[in-house]
């Protein structure tokens, strides 16, 4: 069984499919960002800790 659509409701529906990928394509590039900063964070947390871990032993 076929259905006729107006072209204008195809628009709507497409435009929303569109709106909705754009959002989780925002949405994935700041979860990228944000596990990019973690990351550094991280790496700089590590090379504090081992200054540390190297400045106790050599005392």
């Amino acid at each position: 069984m076929m259905m006729f659509l107006p072209p204008e409701v195809i628009r709507e529906i497409h435009e929303e499919r569109v709106k909705k990928a754009l959002e989780n394509l925002k949405a994935i590039e700041l979860e990228e960002k944000l596990l990019e900063k973690a990351k550094e964070e991280e790496k700089v947390s590590s090379r504090r800790r081992r200054r540390k871990e190297k400045e106790t032993v050599e005392v």
